[in-house]
Formats: structure tokens, sequence, C-alpha cells
């Protein structure tokens, strides 16, 4: 009989985690998402040696990604990696280099443009490939605060 409770005991804790972990998991991928930015392409508004920051990803569902947002998007040359850049351009309008932005897509620019591959080398980002809008720098502690 003992070991039974303990069953059910342990088939009860199993679950809650279970529920838990799902929770944790949907709210990463559909909500805010901790990640890191690193490299060149964003300085001087994020340092190269990298910055934990935060994803809105409710936004790019929601309200729309704006011209000047920073964002993460999946990269265009290596599905496994992300890239953060700024955008620069929106459907519709036409980028800096006067290329017109297809509807669906946005114009990536990295703000260090000596030092950023970006739209100017892969063309228009389509939207699904954008993970969301970065708006808080959380480490290193010296540097949090809001990304503009």
């Amino acid at each position: 009989m003992a070991t039974r409770g303990l069953l059910r005991e342990f088939w009860e804790r199993g679950k809650a985690l279970a529920q838990f972990a799902c929770a944790v998991h949907l709210f990463h991928e559909h909500v805010l998402e901790i990640t890191l930015c690193m490299g060149p392409s964003m300085v001087p508004t994020l340092n190269p040696e990298g910055d934990v920051v935060l994803l809105d990803r409710l936004v790019s569902r929601f309200q729309g990604i704006r011209r000047g947002d920073v964002v993460v998007a999946t990269s265009m040359q290596n599905p496994k990696q992300t890239v953060c850049k700024r955008v620069a351009a929106l459907a519709g309008e036409r980028a800096p280099c006067g290329t017109l932005v297809p509807k669906g897509h946005v114009w990536l620019l990295g703000d260090n443009r000596l030092n950023s591959t970006d739209s100017r080398q892969y063309g228009p980002v389509p939207m699904a490939m954008v993970k969301g809008r970065v708006f808080l720098r959380v480490w290193p502690p010296w540097c949090a605060g809001a990304i503009k």
C-alpha cells in the first residue's frame, strides 16, 4: 500500500513538473525571451563582446515592428543562427539604398555600417524570420537599461 501512495505522489509531482515546463516553454516561445546579442555589427548600441537582452516576442504579432526598432531575426545566411539588427525600412518603404521593401518584409541594418552583414548583402528579410523586438539589456549590469 505504501508503494502505491509513493507512486501516486511521484506521478502527481511529475505531472506538475511537466505542466510547469510546458508553461515556461510557451512563455519563452511566444511572450519573452532572454537572448545573447554578440558581435560588432550593433556597436555602439550593443557591446561587441555580447549583451544579454530581453526580446519581446508579442510585439511582432500584435503591435508590429516599427522603423528604428532593434530586432532579433533568424539569419538569412545560416538558419541555425540569429542576428541582431535595426529595422531601417518597413514593407512599402524605400530602404536607404533605394530598394522598395516588399510586403511582409523589413530592411535590416547594423548600427556599425562598416562592420555589419545585413540587408545590404542579403536583401529584405521576411517578417516570419523576425523573432521579436529587443527592448532591455540586462547584462552586463553597468550597461543595463532600455534599448533605443
